[in-house]
């Protein structure tokens, strides 16, 4: 399950950890404060601010002792303001998928316009996934997935099997575009033999 905390390049705001939270509190009542804080990023000392503040504010209720022997109960006040910030949430996601989507689409047209119709994706990713369906749009061949973690070879993503980047040089694509969710130079660098033999390394800009 993705973390608040697996995010880079994108901070948490007080209105995701507050969604984060009630989501977690929503469906499991005897959840601790340690694993809320986990989820959602932050210090157990936070979360213990963030419940007495949806209490004070009718969010949720508590029955416990102590903070370890405590179920929390979330309110039809509160399940209504965590339906509230999920719609938010999935507005603004589908914003930026569009987007991502829009930018890659302006390279791999720009990829197309240089002649390029066959290309190989390096790392199985929902970036890849994407891009996957944005270059069939436009007619480029995709002979096959990549990724450096060898326990994703074998595996199927997109429809094709993940194999190892040997690959590459066996197909010989016209360009390989990088889709992996990190260590994008890490991988440009490990791909200087495939330019060597012509072959075009793009890292995507988003």
């Amino acid at each position: 399950m993705v973390k608040i905390s697996d995010f880079t390049f994108f901070q948490a705001t007080p209105e995701l950890r507050e969604l984060t939270l009630l989501q977690e509190i929503s469906k499991d009542p005897k959840v601790t404060q340690e694993k809320l804080a986990r989820s959602a990023g932050i210090a157990t000392s936070m979360a213990n601010v963030y419940i007495k503040d949806f209490c004070d504010r009718g969010l949720i209720t508590k029955d416990g002792d102590n903070r370890r022997n405590m179920d929390y109960h979330i309110t039809a006040k509160g399940e209504e303001r965590r339906q509230e910030l999920s719609t938010f949430f999935i507005i603004e996601t589908v914003m930026l998928y569009k987007r991502s989507k829009e930018l890659f689409s302006t390279q791999i047209g720009e990829l197309r316009l240089l002649g390029i119709e066959e290309i190989m994706l390096f790392g199985a990713s929902d970036t890849c996934e994407m891009v996957s369906a944005v270059a069939e749009r436009y007619g480029l061949k995709v002979l096959g997935i990549v990724d450096s973690d060898p326990n994703k070879h074998g595996s199927t993503f997109c429809g094709r099997q993940v194999q190892d980047p040997s690959l590459i040089l066996k197909l010989k694509p016209q360009a390989v575009i990088i889709t992996s969710s990190g260590n994008i130079d890490e991988i440009a660098a490990s791909l200087t033999e495939a330019q060597a033999h012509g072959i075009k390394i793009v890292k995507l800009q988003v």
